[in-house]
């Protein structure tokens, strides 16, 4: 018998986060027993989170973490 790890998905919305948003993603990437994937959509932010979401995706979750950059 082999057991698989859930598949989960994530959805979630970025505004102004960039001080936090590494933390999160970390915390959701790390959790135990899931293959996780991320989609986030940003809200038109005007400090660092689009950087902040560049650079993770680039560095860290190539293919698990979706980006999508919008306007309010």
């Amino acid at each position: 018998m082999m057991c698989f790890s859930p598949k989960i998905v994530v959805v979630m919305s970025s505004y102004n986060g960039a001080n936090v948003l590494e933390r999160q993603l970390d915390s959701i990437f790390t959790q135990k027993d899931v293959d996780v994937c991320v989609y986030v959509r940003d809200d038109g932010s005007s400090d660092a989170t689009i950087n902040v979401l560049t650079n993770y995706k680039n560095n860290k979750q190539k293919d698990k973490l979706i980006v999508e950059i919008g306007d309010n």
